[in-house]
């Protein structure tokens, strides 16, 4: 246990122990819903703190969709074709080097609390998952590659973690299904394990989407205030260690279905509620499978439905920020939020009503989705309260905190560094960010332009100039005026499949006919 006279020693030699980090996820939370990002009606004043005190990116890309894969990326700093995990439930591979088992070695204590998703169906003790009549697993079960000469497939597999088990390093480990079951059991709530599905995204919600909705769970047993609790706590347990710490801390909302507790619900008054700017959409020229009526509801929702969906939505985020106001007052708490490296960032996001839509399956390529939040605050690095307009990618996130917190690993990654950008340094700044959208797309984004290369069920593709079309309304990729720049940007794609080593880069091309 290190004393007070170790810290007088250690000040006196001028030896200090390496930085901490504390990495805040959301999920599926847009940068709307922020309101560092520009959004003057939404409450989110920790989050809007820490971009105060940081750095705000306003290129981040995520490089693969949706959940899991974008975890994947996260977490090892490669594409989702090279870490494994190319759709959500399957299991990121054991020996790939992680955030958690990189730091772990380098001496950090490494914890994480709330969603994993890398670990198979998160979902643990449903009471069975069918895929035909000759699969029928009780509990766990995970998604396994069934190898294909043109394609990825997938069966479900018997067993995996969920988000259960410590895994990749990290030695502390609770999660938001059964350990979260268990606690609500422990307050009293065995009724609400033992007959529902309550646990992850499940709390017991008033209703649908299509109406006002909130939470059956109160604010105080919700699984998020159960994160902040865990958060809290091993933050409390780390005051006087003598070991560095690394702790993810994992929301599971605003994710859908969006119903947070009350009184987050009724927040914001629904007459307050502005509609997107590029809400109204007929998505003329663009992929007709955009207009599935499970996200496309123009024509289908009135006004105030969207309304009271984003304010809900507003709520929830809200109530998440809240929590992380917790997290950071205990940090303050044990002496070591000025020496440790923050970030905050979400695995995705949500239409929220933009081009008619909500949720995120929307087999599209529009910013709402793509395009997340990203804040990082690291002591000695970068001007506080300074933005950064350079393009970013989801691989990039975990080369540049190992980079800050100046620890080396041989690990292989796709992605690098972006830590000169924090000082205003451009050398090294990408010209183009690449997401892969589980198979359906690509999307190829460059300071001005984004491409989007529709898989084969829907060759529409898609090309948007941001500079004078932010909201993404008019494709492009037929206009004639604008052919060079999608054929290039398509070349572009089909060569960093290859270049990336993507299994299947040699079926792109034909996938890709016409530009």
């Amino acid at each position: 246990m290190k004393t007070h006279q170790d810290d007088q020693l250690a000040k006196a030699s001028g030896a200090r122990k390496p930085l901490n980090i504390l990495w805040i996820m959301t999920d599926q939370q847009p940068l709307s819903t922020i309101g560092a990002y520009g959004n003057r009606l939404i409450e989110t004043p920790h989050i809007d703190r820490l971009a105060r005190e940081g750095v705000r990116f306003d290129r981040m890309i995520v490089s693969a969709f949706p959940c899991s894969p974008s975890r994947g990326c996260f977490m090892t700093g490669r594409e989702a074709h090279n870490h494994g995990v190319v759709t959500n439930d399957v299991l990121l591979p054991p020996d790939i080097p992680t955030l958690g088992s990189i730091l772990k070695g380098a001496g950090y204590n490494t914890a994480h609390v709330g969603k994993w998703h890398l670990g198979g169906h998160m979902y643990r003790q449903l009471p069975k998952c069918v895929q035909d009549e000759q699969q029928v697993f009780d509990g766990g079960w995970h998604l396994d590659r069934v190898l294909h000469p043109d394609r990825y497939e997938f069966q479900r597999r018997e067993g995996g973690t969920g988000d259960d088990c410590p895994t990749h390093g990290f030695d502390h480990w609770r999660g938001g299904w059964k350990q979260y079951r268990d606690w609500l059991r422990g307050q009293g709530r065995g009724e609400w394990v033992d007959t529902s599905a309550v646990g992850g995204h499940n709390m017991l919600q008033t209703a649908g989407d299509d109406c006002h909705a909130c939470a059956g769970v109160p604010e105080e047993l919700h699984v998020e205030t159960f994160i902040a609790n865990e958060a809290v706590s091993f933050l409390e347990s780390q005051r006087d260690a003598e070991e560095p710490f690394a702790l993810v801390v994992s929301f599971y909302g605003p994710h859908l279905p969006v119903a947070p507790p009350e009184p987050w619900d009724t927040r914001y008054p629904l007459k307050g509620i502005p509609l997107p700017e590029n809400h109204h959409d007929d998505l003329t020229g663009k992929p007709s499978r955009q207009r599935r009526p499970q996200v496309y509801k123009s024509g289908d929702w009135a006004a105030d439905q969207f309304r009271d969906y984003i304010r809900r939505y507003w709520g929830f985020c809200s109530y998440i920020d809240a929590q992380i106001g917790r997290i950071r007052a205990t940090l303050e708490a044990i002496g070591e939020d000025k020496d440790t490296l923050i970030l905050f960032t979400s695995d995705h996001g949500d239409m929220v009503a933009a081009h008619g839509m909500i949720y995120k399956l929307a087999c599209c390529g529009y910013d709402e989705l793509f395009h997340v939040p990203f804040i990082l605050r690291c002591p000695g690095q970068g001007a506080p309260g300074t933005t950064c307009d350079s393009l970013t990618a989801g691989t990039d996130i975990l080369p540049t905190v190992l980079d800050l917190l100046n620890v080396s690993t041989d690990a292989p990654m796709d992605g690098h560094s972006f830590g000169p950008l924090l000082n205003g340094a451009q050398d090294d700044a990408r010209d183009m960010v690449i997401c892969n959208s589980i198979e359906h797309n690509f999307v190829a984004v460059t300071p001005r332009w984004k491409y989007v290369l529709n898989l084969p069920d829907d060759c529409v593709h898609e090309l948007y100039d941001l500079e004078n079309d932010p909201g993404e309304m008019l494709n492009l990729a037929q206009d004639p005026a604008h052919q060079a720049t999608a054929t290039d940007m398509q070349e572009r794609v089909l060569y960093w499949a290859e270049a990336t080593g993507h299994p299947y880069a040699h079926t792109l091309r034909a996938a890709a006919e016409p530009a």
